[in-house]
């Protein structure tokens, strides 16, 4: 918390400004000096706390990851999008396309006749190698093109093709995707399927062992010609789905209480800030007093009575502190970054209707 004292002159100006909106020294006001300093640096506090939630909310979804031992306090922390790409790498590893998690290979060995093979079930199995040339290699053009499948099937493809177009490469790859699914499912020699088995399944040597997670269906059951052939998997160990449960506790931030965001010091405020810091001053000293003066709520004279006006003071100090609290809320969520985001989006919008109005210029070239 600041600890300004009535020694500083920032306190000082504080004291001046609340006596005078009291009437002081007109009318007594019934503060002491460290009741000044309380509500200066309460009000530092205040605000600062405010700043700050305010400035993790828009941060979060950079900050998360990062190291705990940085403060973010007055700095200014760039967009590295590692809250939406932490999202891109949990698919891109399902997809074996990138991610950090590591994947391994490894083969199980037909039998004849046998029809289902047990794996581990401390892995998860992302793919059975696919053994054929790529698609984008076997057809350039369109799959069923019966000059290029005849090409292709006896050998003439250094002839080339009946037809060659000019395509977008997004469309290459769409053309190579479901061509390769279509081999996979027309012209592969076997179907595959992996689902759990029940824990009494029938088993023979060497699937002795109590693995029912990861069991591989081959179809149809391979003949003699297939017997001891190799089939490849791609695999992920369970234990490395998460490398980040790993690191130790309070390494790394994970929620909003592990951001380090320190207090604002006071001479970093701008005029504005410095205003509402001011303002929330006076209504604190103003909740101080009503709270004193509330002690007693009549004073006896001489002949008569005097009312005092301490839950007066109490409740306007609150409604003050709403209203404060209030416009410091509507105006950072001017500048949250969602809003401003959407807000240029909508000038430029409306610049470009703007212009679209105004008459466009007619440009002539003259011939030499």
């Amino acid at each position: 918390m600041a600890d300004y004292t009535l020694a500083d002159t920032e306190v000082q100006q504080i004291r001046s400004y609340v006596e005078a909106m009291f009437g002081a020294p007109v009318v007594s006001i019934e503060l002491s000096g460290n009741h000044y300093e309380y509500a200066f640096n309460n009000a530092i506090e205040e605000f600062s706390q405010f700043i700050n939630q305010w400035a993790i909310r828009s941060n979060m979804a950079n900050a998360l990851g990062l190291q705990t031992d940085q403060d973010f306090t007055e700095r200014w922390v760039s967009q590295n999008f590692e809250f939406a790409k932490s999202f891109a790498r949990a698919y891109s590893e399902q997809l074996n396309i990138g991610g950090e998690v590591p994947i391994y290979k490894d083969y199980f060995t037909l039998s004849e006749n046998k029809q289902v093979y047990y794996l581990p079930n401390d892995i998860t199995i992302n793919e059975i190698m696919w053994q054929s040339p790529p698609a984008i290699a076997r057809y350039l053009i369109d799959p069923n093109n019966n000059p290029a499948w005849v090409q292709h099937e006896f050998g003439w493809g250094y002839m080339g093709y009946s037809f060659q177009y000019i395509t977008p490469l997004h469309f290459t790859l769409q053309l190579a995707n479901a061509t390769e699914m279509r081999h996979r499912i027309y012209r592969g020699d076997f179907e595959y399927a992996i689902r759990p088995a029940p824990a009494d399944a029938t088993r023979s040597a060497p699937d002795t062992t109590a693995q029912t997670k990861n069991a591989v269906y081959i179809y149809p059951p391979p003949k003699e010609q297939y017997n001891q052939a190799h089939v490849w998997y791609f695999y992920k160990k369970d234990s490395d789905t998460n490398l980040y449960s790993k690191q130790g506790r309070g390494e790394f931030i994970n929620n909003p209480g592990t951001i380090q965001y320190d207090e604002i010091p006071y001479s970093a405020f701008n005029s504005p800030a410095q205003r509402w810091v001011k303002k929330y001053t006076l209504a604190t000293c103003k909740e101080i007093l009503g709270r004193i003066r509330s002690k007693f709520s009549e004073l006896p004279i001489p002949d008569a009575t005097v009312t005092l006006d301490g839950e007066t003071l109490v409740a306007e100090a609150q409604s003050e502190k709403d209203k404060l609290f209030e416009y410091l809320k509507e105006e950072l969520e001017k500048v949250d970054v969602g809003n401003m985001i959407e807000g240029d989006a909508a000038n430029a919008e409306n610049i470009n209707k703007q212009l679209s109005y105004n008459p466009m210029g007619i440009y002539t070239f003259g011939g030499g």
